[in-house]
């Protein structure tokens, strides 16, 4: 085989591998705005609701729905979540449930509570690529409580903690947008081949190296 037709062969790889096998839908949701705390808006340093709910490209096609009931005072509930790839919000609390700083994820939903922490952590949404995102999130810790309310491309809710001064009650409130959108995701089979194309194209150059 000729150097062209070697070159042909292991760009045709690459380039098969490109191609997205797969894709997942993001719904990223995003504070405008100060936290408003009647009478007036209310500033407070570092704090922002923001995060990001991952599904598969078909559960964003075909519509989804999932409900997490995580509560101290009754039996641990969570529907079927397939397709549900991630969950995770930023700002509402200090630490989660593995020690990390300022963020929660879809662990501290689905790790059941004990009988006594006191804790009401709840996720009840749907939707799909053409409705959005809608729904609850409740959140709650030692410190800090939120409650997020979606309705397609907006989002509302109130937040409360021991650390952020100002926000006692009533609780803040605040709002913001949601984006959402489908990006590729390579199956291990484009990444192999891929692979093969790199590794291609690497002999074709040492080839004509020597």
């Amino acid at each position: 085989m000729n150097f062209v037709a070697k070159a042909v062969l292991a760009a045709g790889l690459m380039l098969s591998a490109a191609l997205p096998a797969d894709a997942a839908v993001i719904f990223t949701f995003n504070q405008v705005g100060p936290f408003q705390h009647p009478p007036s808006p209310i500033g407070i340093p570092n704090i922002r609701i923001n995060g990001q709910i991952i599904v598969s490209d078909e559960a964003g096609r075909d519509g989804f729905s999932y409900q997490i009931q995580n509560r101290s005072t009754a039996p641990y509930f969570q529907s079927s979540l397939d397709g549900l790839l991630s969950l995770r919000i930023e700002g509402g609390n200090r630490f989660n449930i593995t020690g990390g700083f300022g963020f929660v994820t879809l662990a501290d939903f689905t790790t059941p509570t004990t009988p006594t922490s006191g804790v009401l952590n709840s996720v009840d949404i749907f939707g799909s690529t053409a409705t959005g995102l809608n729904g609850t999130i409740n959140f709650s810790d030692t410190e800090s409580q939120y409650r997020l309310d979606f309705t397609g491309t907006e989002f509302t809710g109130n937040f409360v903690a021991d650390y952020a001064n100002g926000c006692t009650d009533p609780l803040c409130t605040y709002s913001g947008n949601i984006s959402t959108v489908a990006v590729p995701v390579p199956e291990p089979a484009s990444l192999a081949l891929f692979g093969m194309g790199l590794a291609g194209l690497g002999l074709i150059r040492r080839k004509r190296a020597a």
